[in-house]
């Protein structure tokens, strides 16, 4: 078991120091207000990239194509407080994999609980990272500042966020566009990294991911993850609290 204990605090160190490695993650990723956010007619300067042009308005909301899409995804707002539940299922040729994971979120803490084969806990502050498991120590180690407290709860978890895709070239975003899903508004993206596609379904109304596929390059099925409706209050206050030393 110490064994155990002292790779598994390696890893955590190691990716945290290393901005966790997203690229080589091939399974599992970030509700509703009261009133949908409103889109500005064009995005602040500093969110349209040099090869981009600005959104142009249609039918009320910013339009959406390849161009544009990282801009306007950049002008979503998650809530500041919110739970929910998360559903995932890896695929590979000799089956699948089925796992849940709950997270809750309040301003400058994110929890994550990843239940699957053990049970995972993750905890997320502005300057440090916690892991534990249920009958083990809480191991720590230093959190990226250069990146938001979700995505970094995200990828220490495996998660597909969206925010993936603001990094790309505008060349590997394949497809872009408002659609209906689940009943609400929704911004569609579809991008190619490291011989993935990736489809990323985000609520316009609260910011969040509430669908992700993936598929590798045969065009096969290797993970897909669906968002519980998220409950749009503060999280109580024992969910951040770190395990008791016995």
């Amino acid at each position: 078991m110490s064994g155990r204990r002292s790779t598994l605090l390696a890893v955590a160190v190691t990716v945290g120091i290393t901005a966790l490695a997203i690229a080589a993650i091939l399974i599992f990723g970030d509700s509703n207000k009261p009133t949908d956010i409103v889109l500005p007619d064009e995005p602040p300067a500093a969110a349209v990239s040099p090869d981009q042009t600005a959104p142009e308005e249609k039918t009320g909301l910013v339009e959406v194509t390849r161009e544009t899409v990282q801009a306007v995804v950049r002008t979503l707002e998650r809530p500041e407080a919110y739970s929910r539940r998360l559903g995932v299922e890896s695929f590979w040729d000799s089956g699948s994999a089925l796992y849940s994971a709950e997270a809750w979120v309040r301003s400058g803490s994110v929890r994550l609980t990843v239940s699957g084969v053990e049970t995972k806990n993750v905890l997320v502050t502005e300057n440090k990272v916690y892991i534990w498991y249920d009958t083990e120590d809480v191991f720590e180690a230093p959190r990226d500042p250069g990146e938001s407290l979700i995505r970094s709860a995200d990828a220490f978890n495996m998660l597909v966020t969206y925010e993936d895709v603001l990094d790309l070239p505008t060349r590997d975003i394949t497809d872009a566009r408002y659609d209906e899903y689940g009943g609400e508004r929704c911004i569609f993206v579809t991008a190619l990294s490291g011989g993935y596609e990736t489809q990323y379904v985000v609520s316009v109304a609260t910011g969040l991911l509430v669908h992700a596929e993936r598929r590798d390059g045969e065009g096969k099925l290797v993970y897909v993850m669906e968002a519980s409706e998220p409950v749009l209050s503060a999280p109580s206050e024992d969910v951040f609290e770190l395990p008791s030393a016995e």
